[in-house]
C-alpha cells in the first residue's frame, strides 16, 4: 500500500498527460483502432512478423525503405514493431498506433516524476508538488513528445519508444538499492532502447559507472579495487541484455540482407536531396558535422531572414531544423550541473554520454528533415532530464516558470505547422 500511494502523484501525472494527448488526436477525428490504413510502417512490419517474414508487404508508400533481391524491408531497428504486434494480431493495419505514441509519452512523464524523486532522496533535496508538475509538464509539452506523439509516423514513435525505455533504464539505475535486479532491469531497459535507436549504446559511460560505483557522490576507488571481481560480475549482468540484443540484431541483419553489419541503409529508397552527398560521403562523415551543428543546436528563427553569412543549406526554411534549446530552453539549466562536476562524478558521466550519443547524430547525413527543432537531438533527452534536476537545484524561480511556458509554446506553434504540412497525408 506504500508504494501504491508512494506512485500515486506520478501516475496521476501520466494519465494527465495520456489525457491531453487524446484530446489531440479526438480533436483531430483520429479513431481509437484507426478508420484508414496506417502510414506508420511499423504496423506493417508487425503483421509481416506475425506472419513469419522479414519483408514488408503491400505499404501505402515505398519510400525511405530497403529494397534487396526483390523485397522491401525496413531498415530502423524493430522494437515498435514488438511493440505494436498483440494489437496489429486483433486490428490488422487499421490499428490506432498514434495511441501507442502518447502512452509511450505518458509512461515517460511517470518515468520523468519519479525521477526527480529519486535525485532528491540522492542528493538530500525535497522538491515540490509544483515544481515536479511544472517540469513533467515542460517534459510531455515543452519537447517533442507533444510533436512526435501528435504527428505519429515510424519515425516518430521509434525516438519516443527508445526514450521511454532510457526513462525507465535511468529511473531504475538511480531508484533501486544496487543488487543485481537492478543491475539486470537497467540493462535490460537499456537494451530495449538500443533495440529502436542503435546508437543509445554510447552512453555507456553512465550505466557502467552506476555497475560499478552505483550512484554514490564520492565512490571509494581503494574498496571498489578490492571488490574489482564483483564489479566485473556487475558488468556482465548488466550488459547480458545488451549482447542479447546485439545477437538478435546481427541475425536480423543476415537474414535480410547477408551480412551481420547490413542494416540496409545502403539499399534505401532515400529523398533525392540526399543521394548526392550519400555517394560523396556516405551516411556518417565529418563532412556533415558543421551543417548538423549549425542546424540543430545553434540557428534560430531570426537566423533565416539575416545577410550576415550564407547559412550552410541552401534550404532556407524552418523544416530544416531549429536548435534543440530554442525548442526547449528549459534544457539550459543542464549547463549548470556543470559547477558541481568535480564534485560529483555522476554529473560527469551523464554529460559524457550525451556527448558520445550526440557525436554520431551530428556526423549524420541529414539534420531530420523534415522537422521542428531538433528531431534526432530527442535521443538526448533522459539524459539532460537529470541535469536539468540538478541544474535548478530543484528550486522554483520566475526565469524557469517563463521557459516552461515558452516551450511548451514554441513546441505548439512547431506541432501546428508541421500538422498543416502533414495533414494532407495523415489518415483520419
Amino acid at each position: 500500500m506504500a508504494i501504491i500511494n508512494r506512485c500515486k502523484p506520478s501516475l496521476i501525472a501520466a494519465a494527465v498527460v495520456f489525457f491531453i494527448l487524446s484530446l489531440f488526436l479526438l480533436k483531430a477525428h483520429y479513431s481509437l483502432f484507426g478508420s484508414a490504413k496506417s502510414d506508420n510502417m511499423f504496423v506493417y512490419l508487425a503483421q509481416s512478423f506475425l506472419h513469419g517474414k522479414l519483408e514488408l508487404g503491400a505499404v501505402p508508400t515505398y519510400h525511405d525503405l530497403s529494397f534487396f533481391h526483390n523485397k522491401v524491408y525496413a531498415f530502423w531497428p524493430p522494437l515498435c514493431a514488438f511493440l505494436l504486434m498483440p494489437a496489429v494480431l486483433i486490428h490488422g493495419v487499421y490499428v490506432g498506433d498514434k495511441w501507442f505514441s502518447i502512452f509511450f509519452v505518458a509512461l515517460s512523464i511517470f518515468a520523468g516524476w519519479c525521477t526527480i524523486e529519486a535525485i532528491d532522496k540522492r542528493n538530500g533535496l525535497s522538491s515540490s508538488l509544483v515544481y515536479k508538475i511544472l517540469l513533467t509538464a515542460f517534459l510531455a509539452f515543452g519537447t517533442s513528445n507533444l510533436i512526435f506523439s501528435i504527428i505519429g509516423s515510424h519515425w516518430y514513435m521509434a525516438q519516443l519508444a527508445a526514450a521511454m525505455m532510457m526513462f525507465f533504464a535511468i529511473l531504475i539505475a538511480l531508484a533501486l538499492k544496487p543488487g543485481n535486479t537492478k543491475l539486470l532491469t537497467t540493462g535490460a531497459f537499456w537494451a530495449l532502447a538500443i533495440l529502436s535507436r542503435m546508437h543509445l549504446i554510447l552512453a555507456a559511460p553512465l550505466f557502467i559507472y552506476i555497475a560499478i560505483c552505483d550512484t554514490t557522490i564520492n565512490p571509494d576507488w581503494q574498496k571498489i579495487l578490492e571488490r574489482r571481481k564483483q564489479k566485473l560480475l556487475n558488468l556482465f549482468i548488466l550488459f547480458a541484455p545488451i549482447v542479447l540484443v546485439f545477437s538478435f540484431s546481427a541475425w536480423y541483419n543476415w537474414m535480410r540482407f547477408g551480412s551481420i553489419f547490413d542494416t540496409g541503409i545502403s539499399h534505401h529508397n532515400m529523398w533525392p536531396r540526399f543521394q548526392n552527398d550519400y555517394q560523396k560521403y556516405g551516411y556518417f562523415s565529418i563532412h556533415y558535422l558543421w551543417h548538423n551543428i549549425y542546424y540543430t543546436l545553434l540557428r534560430l528563427p531570426v537566423f533565416q531572414s539575416q545577410t550576415l553569412f550564407k547559412e550552410p543549406d541552401g534550404i532556407n526554411y524552418w523544416t530544416e531544423g531549429y536548435s534543440l534549446f530554442y525548442q526547449s530552453p528549459v534544457l539550459l539549466y543542464a549547463f549548470l550541473s556543470l559547477k558541481a562536476v568535480k564534485k560529483d562524478l555522476l554529473i560527469a558521466m551523464f554529460w559524457l554520454s550525451a556527448l558520445l550519443v550526440a557525436c554520431p547524430i551530428l556526423c549524420l547525413m541529414g539534420t531530420g528533415w523534415m522537422q521542428f527543432g531538433a528531431r534526432y537531438l530527442f535521443d538526448l533527452l533522459p539524459l539532460l532530464f537529470p541535469l536539468v534536476i540538478i541544474g535548478t537545484r530543484e528550486k522554483i524561480s520566475i526565469l524557469m516558470v517563463a521557459l516552461v511556458l515558452i516551450s511548451i509554446i514554441i513546441n505548439l506553434h512547431g506541432l501546428s505547422l508541421l500538422v498543416a504540412l502533414f495533414a494532407p497525408h495523415i489518415p483520419k
